[in-house]
């Protein structure tokens, strides 16, 4: 019995977990993504996004600010820019992932949570959390 419990338990908080996964939109409008499940982890892709300092289409952006010479000719649609995420049930979060800002090729310590008004909030951080930045989204 306590076994069949434990498994129940571990589906539904799994299927917890997955209520972020599908299109998310920057509250900037600036950013569109979908996250998605591979495996155990959570991640998620660049759909689409508006930059205001250059004229050149999204289609045609590269990942010019990687530290890797050899990623920098690759697009920027489609790139995983979330990584590694881990739904936590007791905390109704999703952590230990990474994000990368293609702005600066810099990669972060990153943790989602979803509030009270369905907003998906990305917090982004080196070292602490509390020092970080968040970026929300909406459906």
């Amino acid at each position: 019995m306590l076994i069949a419990a434990l498994m129940l338990f571990s589906v539904s908080g799994r299927a917890n977990g997955d209520k972020i996964l599908g299109r998310w939109r920057a509250t900037t409008k600036s950013l569109i993504i979908e996250i998605y499940k591979s495996g155990s982890e959570y991640r998620a892709k660049i759909l689409d996004f508006t930059d205001h300092h250059t004229t050149q289409p999204a289609s045609e952006r590269k990942d010019e600010k990687n530290p890797d010479p050899k990623l920098r000719d690759r697009g920027l649609l489609g790139m995983d820019v979330l990584r590694g995420l881990r739904y936590d049930s007791a905390d109704d979060t999703w952590t230990h992932g990474s994000v990368y800002d293609v702005s600066s090729g810099k990669e972060y310590s990153a943790e989602l949570e979803l509030d009270d008004t369905g907003k998906l909030n990305v917090r982004a951080y080196k070292g602490i959390s509390i020092l970080g930045k968040t970026i929300s989204f909406v459906r």
